[in-house]
């Protein structure tokens, strides 16, 4: 997929997803309550991911 936008807020990828400005890609977990709620749809429901790493960062104390 490609865009003539670009971001590394997911929250605001969200945002411009809801207002209805294009499609995103983003985890069912980050779209939950939109998806839940109808304000936004699974536009390639039948489409699997491949697996990817998931970095979590966080202090030692």
């Amino acid at each position: 997929m490609s865009g003539n936008r670009a971001s590394n807020d997911g929250d605001l990828v969200r945002r411009w997803c809801v207002a209805g400005q294009g499609l995103a890609v983003k985890s069912a977990l980050d779209m939950a309550d939109d998806l839940l709620s109808g304000r936004v749809v699974n536009a390639m429901a039948g489409f699997t991911p491949g697996t990817t790493e998931l970095w979590l960062i966080y202090p030692s104390r």
